[in-house]
């Protein structure tokens, strides 16, 4: 999760999946987490290296870019 000075954002990668992953972020209009809203509902990850982990990844916002990071083995 995280606040890109906007919006609290949450991102999950899709079940069995090392390249799609959701978004969604929070709506305050009615106090919920939503798939989608105000955001990207499905994202791509390409050209990561080989041996690479996903499933230790973190995103990073630094009030100019979103920042992906991973692990390699």
């Amino acid at each position: 999760m995280l606040h890109d000075g906007a919006n609290y954002r949450f991102y999950a990668f899709k079940l069995g999946s090392n390249t799609q992953f959701y978004q969604g972020a929070f709506n305050r209009a009615n106090n919920t987490y939503q798939f989608g809203f105000d955001s990207i509902r499905e994202l791509t990850l390409v050209g990561t290296p080989s041996g690479s982990d996903t499933g230790s990844c973190a995103m990073l916002h630094d009030n100019s870019a979103y920042r992906f990071y991973f692990q390699t083995r």
